[in-house]
C-alpha cells in the first residue's frame, strides 16, 4: 500500500528527492491530498528554503555548521537534523538564524 502524505511527519519525506532537502535550490514535491497535508507540505517547503539559506549564509560568512550551532545555542546534531529536514524547524530557529547570520527570513525587514 502506498504511503499517504497524511502519514508523513518528517519534512524531507514530502519531497521526491529527500537527500536534496536543505541542499539544492529546487526540489520536486509530493502532492497534498488533504488540507492538513497541504499545510504540512507548505511547512516542509518553507523549511527547505530556510535550510538552503542558512547553509548559504554559513558558507558566505566563512563559518561552518559546528561553529554556527555553537553561536545559535543548539547542538550540532540537532542543527544537522533541522537542515536535512529530519525534524521540524521552529520559529525560534529561524529567528536565531536571522540574529546570527542575517538575511534568512523576511521578518527582519517587517514594518507594521
Amino acid at each position: 500500500m502506498a504511503e499517504s502524505i497524511d502519514d508523513l511527519r518528517c519534512p524531507r519525506d514530502l519531497t521526491e528527492e529527500p537527500d536534496g532537502f536543505g541542499r539544492v535550490r529546487a526540489l520536486p514535491w509530493k502532492t497534498a491530498v488533504s488540507r492538513e497535508s497541504e499545510a504540512f507540505l507548505l511547512v516542509a517547503q518553507r523549511q527547505h528554503t530556510y535550510s538552503v539559506r542558512i547553509r548559504r549564509r554559513i558558507k558566505e560568512t566563512g563559518s561552518n555548521l559546528k561553529a554556527y550551532a555553537r553561536e545559535a545555542g543548539t547542538s550540532y546534531d540537532r542543527l544537522g537534523k533541522l537542515l536535512r529536514g529530519v525534524i521540524v524547524m521552529r520559529l525560534e530557529d529561524i529567528a536565531m538564524a536571522d540574529v546570527v547570520l542575517g538575511g534568512i527570513s523576511e521578518a527582519r525587514d517587517y514594518q507594521p
